[in-house]
């Protein structure tokens, strides 16, 4: 047995779902950790405005070859990963043409592997999306048996590979793979102070009950979902306001119900991440109206001790929801579906001290520095 074992960490991007963790992995000192990013930046998420000099032993690749829209091999990472040797590696399902290259190179050289199960790979109520629009699936089910590990987000993905593998994979399963730590989200100063002070920005009253949506407007978000539900609440009398955070395709819908139905609905395209931790503590209740692999938003609402509704094609709702506890996990987003949840909310069926002790328990058990060493403990057991 070595006395530090080599492993290192091809992932897509640095992202705040994943820093956290990739930076407690890299200090760990029972491992010689190290990191390759695909690519420096997320260049569909300027707003981030990630700084990532805190990063050590981590090699940023430069080069990428364009395969097809939304695809390219990257062969810095191949180099990489050639020229280096390691006793295990962690790979992401992202880029899949340059993850799938990586995983022969391992079978070729013996390198033990740890599958990433990324966003791509999530599973949706049953359903799926796949690494490359529905490519490789037949490819899915040698990766999980080649594996020495899957690291999954939570419940939801789990299933999916039961599902694909077709039989259980718990003994390979490590959970956590996208989260939020303490210091993942920035809180300017005391909450009362902060929500009032983004709600006199908005023009928004201190007693209207505030709904906040924050994401990519595109048409698995089923934003026409959300803007129908506000209009209900609007015809029952209820004095609510719709913050939706975010740009996109279906930017025009939004902009066309604004124009329609007057400014009770409020648009921003885009708020630097070290701000947008503002807008949920000035709002009163998060609602993902669509479909999502997993989704930060929720977590972070769900770090912002606040009601959380969602429909059950959500990957996170299964991790950080308890049904009529902390939220509502819905089966479709209906207007009505919405509208309803909305108005359980209002009137007060869900208790705020348990939802706030739900939220302290889960980012208790999945903080950062736990999945970490759950990592860390994983390839220990599995090398020793």
């Amino acid at each position: 047995m070595k006395d530090r074992y080599r492993i290192c960490f091809f992932m897509i991007h640095p992202a705040h779902y994943h820093n956290a963790v990739i930076k407690h992995l890299l200090e760990d000192d029972r491992v010689d950790a190290y990191a390759v990013f695909y690519l420096e930046q997320a260049h569909d998420h300027k707003e981030w405005e990630l700084q990532n000099e805190h990063f050590k032993k981590v090699y940023y690749c430069q080069k990428k070859i364009d395969i097809i829209s939304g695809e390219f091999y990257n062969p810095d990472a191949i180099r990489y990963f050639i020229k280096n040797s390691f006793d295990m590696v962690i790979i992401s399902g992202r880029m899949p043409f340059t993850s799938y290259v990586l995983l022969k190179l391992c079978k070729i050289k013996g390198v033990p592997y740890i599958f990433s199960s990324d966003l791509s790979l999530m599973p949706i109520n049953g359903s799926s999306i796949s690494l490359s629009e529905c490519r490789q699936w037949k490819k899915y089910k040698k990766i999980a048996d080649s594996s020495v590990g899957l690291w999954v987000p939570g419940i939801a993905s789990i299933n999916y590979w039961n599902k694909i593998v077709g039989n259980d994979v718990s003994n390979k399963i490590i959970q956590g793979r996208y989260l939020l730590d303490k210091e993942s989200v920035i809180v300017n100063g005391e909450k009362k102070y902060v929500r009032n002070n983004i709600r006199h920005e908005l023009g928004i009253g201190e007693n209207e009950f505030v709904v906040l949506f924050v994401g990519k407007l595109i048409k698995s978000r089923n934003i026409c979902g959300l803007l129908q539900a506000h209009e209900l609440l609007k015809s029952k009398g209820v004095n609510s306001r719709l913050i939706i955070i975010g740009d996109g395709e279906d930017e025009e819908i939004v902009t066309k119900h604004i124009e329609e139905h007057g400014h009770s609905v409020i648009h921003i395209e885009s708020v630097a991440f070290s701000e947008l931790n503002n807008y949920y503590q000035a709002s009163d209740c998060y609602v993902h109206p669509g479909r999502e692999p997993y989704s930060l938003a929720v977590v972070q609402a769900v770090y912002n001790k606040m009601p959380v509704i969602t429909t059950c094609l959500v990957g996170a709702a299964y991790d950080y929801i308890k049904d009529h506890v902390n939220g509502y996990i819905i089966q479709d987003g209906t207007g009505e579906r919405i509208a309803d949840a909305l108005c359980n909310v209002i009137d007060g069926r869900l208790d705020l001290t348990e939802i706030a002790t739900i939220s302290d328990n889960i980012f208790q058990k999945r903080s950062a520095i736990n999945v970490a060493n759950n990592v860390i403990d994983y390839v220990l057991e599995k090398l020793g």
